[in-house]
């Protein structure tokens, strides 16, 4: 993150080029192949964003599903549904922050579950999401494939 604070505050750095015609023909054909993603909230924020910084945004976006996915699965082996709760309501803004509605939609349901403590729905939600996280991360591969990812 601090990378794209800092291409925010430097005013004198010169502007990173946009995406070329076919850069934007590549990404175009990734958006229509998006199943996990939103394609259409993804392709808005790749407007809103230098190349550079969009791919600097999916490698965090990607981390990040990884990170709480890792965490989840820690936490069903060790029978944790107090960290269950917690990954579950930070998928549920992280995702529907970033338009994965997928996630954010089961991870909510996760954590209603978990609330309840169901734990064998918890660990069927639980593989459901870990399953579309991975698919996230794929597609997000997928993006990455077409961008500048010298960041």
């Amino acid at each position: 993150m601090a990378h794209l604070a800092q291409r925010f505050e430097d005013k004198d750095r010169a502007e990173p080029r946009k995406f070329s015609r076919d850069e934007q023909r590549d990404l175009e054909s990734v958006f229509e192949t998006l199943k996990v993603l939103d394609s259409q909230q993804t392709q808005e924020l790749s407007m809103l964003f230098h190349q550079r910084d969009f791919a600097a945004l999916l490698k965090v976006v990607q981390r990040c599903l990884r990170d709480e996915a890792s965490l989840l699965d820690d936490a069903f082996i060790n029978g944790d549904l107090v960290s269950i709760l917690r990954s579950a309501h930070k998928l549920v803004g992280m995702a529907g922050n970033y338009g994965i509605v997928a996630i954010s939609e089961t991870a909510r349901t996760l954590y209603t579950q978990a609330k309840a403590e169901k734990m064998n729905e918890c660990r069927e939600l639980g593989e459901v999401l870990h399953n579309l996280i991975e698919g996230a991360g794929a597609e997000i591969d997928s993006l990455l494939a077409v961008l500048v990812t010298d960041v």
